[in-house]
């Protein structure tokens, strides 16, 4: 059975003071998916638009499917070998296409590499992903944030946002790496900020939700976002000076940690309880992504959750959560000022399963929408 990813349009209203407001989209289209085709269980559903082309890392059969803005026809399947002269590893979890012929993909825990393949799945070359003489413990560059800003490229420059668990490095280093394909040094970028300046490392609950920076670019500038920090990041490339602007939800108040330092509870299953409760209950700035058609930024944040419904749910009052987990899209314009702010239930738009931005504007996977035989993707427009 074929899947039709059908795009169409939903209004929005903004909450910026100047009245700003999203609108109906004009353009609809459908993406034709396979059998063998089909969003990720796991929440990452990863797409990027490059020209005419939306490409879509099916995790399932191990392939970069290719498809047409035009007619939301398959064009290519780029199959990413898991053995052979042209391996890339055997579970590829973010890729970054460069151009046409040009992609780049990581697979974890598999040589510490990123490698560079044509359309035609072969390597043309690999690159480290992490210094081999760093003295910031023993991590080796084996993990990635699992979004489409993990992996960035400007002129020969690769930029690699680490996913890392290492609290060492978590409190004094930098988790952002740069690797010059002209000769294959990395380096890492100490200009940015550590976890150790943005919070208490020692009370901030170990999981990939807050562990996972992901990174845009514009102009001469890496922009970063930090799950865990209200700010957002610009890294000036040509002086390597760093600056940083509130990026605030009117949402969040800091992301939730433990009651005390995770080395000092006597009892293990009560700090096992309170990590749940925080994997559950709090917010996170989930990503950034960059609309250069509009030159305005999104950045979506998953909000806290409801705590009364999940304490009646805890006590047994309740026999599930009642209440959608929920998200929000801040709208900042190119100078990183926050426009608006707009929240939306992933009953309805899952944006972790899957977001985009074409010319036509900000796509989202509409939860609500889809059934079994189709999948509704929602394009937000902001009127300028």
């Amino acid at each position: 059975m074929k899947l039709a990813y059908l795009l169409t349009g939903i209004f929005l209203l903004s909450t910026s003071l100047s009245a700003q407001q999203l609108e109906f989209s004009s353009r609809n289209f459908c993406l034709s998916f396979d059998h063998e085709t089909a969003i990720s269980d796991f929440n990452n559903g990863l797409f990027q638009v490059v020209g005419e082309e939306v490409y879509y890392l099916n995790k399932i059969t191990q392939a970069i499917k290719v498809f047409s803005l035009i007619d939301g026809q398959v064009s290519k399947t780029i199959k990413l070998e898991k053995i052979g002269p042209s391996a890339v590893g055997p579970q590829v979890e973010v890729f970054h296409v460069i151009s046409r012929d040009s992609i780049l993909v990581f697979s974890e825990f598999f040589k510490n590499e990123v490698s560079l393949i044509d359309r035609n799945s072969q390597i043309i070359n690999t690159f480290s992903s992490w210094p081999e003489n760093s003295m910031l413990g023993d991590y080796q560059g084996e993990m990635l944030s699992k979004k489409t800003g993990a992996i960035q490229v400007m002129g020969s420059y690769i930029y690699l946002a680490h996913c890392i668990y290492n609290k060492r490095i978590l409190k004094g280093g930098s988790m952002i790496t740069s690797v010059d394909m002209s000769n294959g040094e990395v380096r890492i970028l100490d200009e940015l900020p550590s976890y150790g300046e943005m919070v208490d490392v020692d009370r901030l609950i170990i999981v990939p939700a807050f562990l996972s920076p992901d990174l845009r670019i514009r102009n001469d500038e890496l922009i970063v976002n930090y799950p865990v920090s209200d700010d957002v990041f610009s890294l000036n490339l040509k002086r390597n000076e760093v600056y940083s602007y509130s990026g605030k939800s009117q949402f969040m108040n800091g992301v939730k940690m433990t009651s005390k330092e995770v080395n000092a509870y006597s009892n293990k299953a009560a700090m096992i309880d309170e990590m749940r409760s925080i994997s559950t209950l709090s917010g996170y700035y989930w990503k950034l992504l960059y609309d250069p058609f509009r030159s305005v930024f999104y950045r979506v944040v998953r909000l806290p959750y409801n705590e009364g419904i999940y304490r009646k749910y805890k006590s047994g009052l309740l026999d599930r959560l009642t209440e959608s987990v929920k998200y929000s899209v801040i709208l900042l314009d190119t100078e990183l000022n926050v426009l608006s702010e707009n929240e939306f239930s992933a009953d309805e738009y899952n944006f972790s399963k899957g977001v985009f931005v074409t010319e036509d504007g900000l796509f989202v996977y509409d939860e609500a929408a889809s059934s079994e035989d189709k999948v509704v993707f929602a394009n937000l427009i902001i009127k300028q």
